[in-house]
């Protein structure tokens, strides 16, 4: 058995994950830094100097060691794992180990007293550690583009590393312009495709506060298509990926023009994330950031399409429900209300649904029935999810006696639209909510009939800025029969009629008009 002494510090967390890969029993010893624990006689029997970690191995005649390097290399050895036994492989675990220790380490911990805690700013001191951290940051990342690992296999040396490394933000140490990461996702980086321009807020992607000031600005990212713009890139001395391929370049708010004044300072007054303008993530997180629990429900068929959410100080639950009608069932609906239940749920916190109509019918349901009613908002997927089952509040579930029999008028917050949904539809599931668009041309905008006239399925398709027109255009008009009628007493019915229906209601009527209350044009 193994005492751990430790606190949570990068130098802590080595030991601690050590001891985790390593599958040894320990016991957790934390002592309070700010109270001086680390000074007490007690433990500067352990550890002299006074510092976490420090280890005592309970089977080896209580053994103490301290130093986090020291315990790293006491442990892969009295187990033999995480470090070679052969002198050239020991060597060059010690060497990235003692990289971490002799510089990583020392340069990101002076960083954080100038930058974070020293009373006086002392702008050179802050300049030099941040500039050193970057510059060992640098000998990690182009040593990592051709190893999986520093020295070989996994090692205590990554662990080392790693623990340091993963807190460069409290630091105050940028890593964004490292090209290598600014590579499409297909490559091994973290734009979503190429062509993607990297804009920059004053929010992290995971909803934290970025460390520094606010920074509005764009990494523009540049692929050579030949040699010569590979060449050009090295002689111009900007920073690539290991091919060469790759250069990236940050150009803050006020260099960048006056024509991109309007997207770039958007993101500060939506609160959106960088990297998510354009993104239906950069719309919701000043919705989500300001809970303290978010529950996101959507369906099996869209788990691949549902990114990672980690927030700050937000607790962030899934929930993946049955594809299609079969998820708006009693059993469904009894199942989330337990996990809500189980999660303590409040009526401050927040649900979001992120599907086709189903979905949203199904989580504006739960969001209607918790505590009476509590914040949701819909992230329809599909067209018809789009200009239907998004607006106009109505929610339920099916029982067996039929579809939506069970239900309650509980409007969302917040409806997120993002086009580039439509991708993962089918060509059928696409024609069937143009349906609905469709219908909307009939009951109040001719305009939709004139724009999709003489076009196939696949034409209207292809063309974004059309598809983009025809959704805001049927959505305007729904909200416009919705806001005359709620809780679909009379007018409202009129979305209920089949498109055919409307033709032959239309015929030999005057031009536009929403259809009355007495059924006429």
């Amino acid at each position: 058995m193994i005492d751990l002494y430790t606190a949570a510090t990068p130098n802590g967390h080595k030991v601690s994950i050590a001891l985790e890969e390593l599958a040894l029993p320990y016991t957790l010893k934390v002592l309070d830094l700010s109270k001086g624990e680390q000074k007490q006689p007690d433990f500067l029997a352990i550890c002299p100097n006074g510092r976490i970690p420090a280890i005592v191995d309970r089977e080896a005649d209580d053994f103490a060691v301290f130093e986090s390097g020291a315990c790293l290399i006491y442990l892969a050895e009295k187990t033999g794992q995480l470090m070679p036994t052969d002198a050239k492989g020991r060597s060059r675990v010690l060497q990235w180990l003692m990289f971490q220790m002799g510089g990583i380490g020392p340069m990101m911990g002076q960083a954080n007293v100038f930058f974070r805690y020293f009373p006086e700013k002392i702008q050179p001191a802050i300049d030099r550690y941040q500039g050193e951290s970057k510059r060992l940051f640098t000998v990690l990342d182009s040593h990592l583009k051709d190893h999986e690992y520093l020295a070989g296999d996994y090692s205590i040396a990554d662990i080392a590393n790693w623990a340091w490394v993963r807190t460069h933000r409290w630091s105050g140490v940028d890593v964004d312009d490292l090209p290598h990461l600014l590579r499409p996702v297909s490559e091994g980086g973290i734009l979503a495709q190429k062509g993607t321009v990297e804009v920059v807020s004053s929010i992290e992607r995971d909803g934290r506060p970025v460390f520094r000031d606010l920074r509005w600005g764009v990494y523009a990212v540049f692929e050579a298509p030949s040699q010569y713009v590979m060449d050009c890139f090295s002689q111009y001395g900007l920073h690539t990926d290991s091919t060469g391929r790759y250069a990236a370049m940050y150009k803050p708010y006020h260099l960048i023009g006056l024509e991109l004044g309007i997207s770039v300072a958007s993101i500060a007054l939506r609160g959106e994330a960088t990297g998510a303008t354009g993104d239906w993530r950069g719309d919701l997180s000043p919705w989500v950031n300001k809970r303290n629990k978010v529950a996101i429900l959507y369906s099996a068929r869209m788990s691949g399409e549902i990114p990672a959410f980690n927030l700050n100080n937000t607790e962030v639950i899934t929930f993946e429900v049955p594809d299609g009608e079969a998820g708006k069932s009693p059993a469904v609906l009894q199942y989330l209300w337990d996990e809500l239940g189980k999660n303590g749920f409040t009526r401050s916190d927040l649900l979001v649904a992120i599907g086709g109509g189903t979905v949203t019918d199904l989580g504006g349901f739960v969001a209607a029935s918790w505590l009476r009613g509590i914040d949701w908002i819909a992230v329809p997927t599909t067209v018809a999810g789009m200009v239907d089952a998004s607006v106009g509040g109505k929610t339920g579930i099916n029982s067996p006696y039929g579809k939506n029999l069970i239900g309650a008028f509980h409007s969302p917050i917040s409806v997120i639209i993002d086009p580039a949904w439509l991708k993962t539809l089918s060509d059928r599931d696409f024609a069937a909510g143009l349906a609905e668009v469709v219908k909307c041309g009939f009951i109040d905008d001719a305009e939709i009939l004139r724009l999709i006239k003489d076009q196939s399925t696949t034409e209207i398709r292809s063309n974004g800025s059309l598809v983009l027109n025809l959704i805001e255009r049927a959505i305007s008009t729904k909200a416009k029969v919705v806001s005359e009628d709620f809780k679909e007493s009379e007018l409202r019915e009129i979305l209920k009629s089949d498109t055919a229906d409307l033709v032959n209601s239309r015929i030999g009527a005057p031009a536009g008009g929403m259809l009355k209350s007495n059924g006429t044009l």
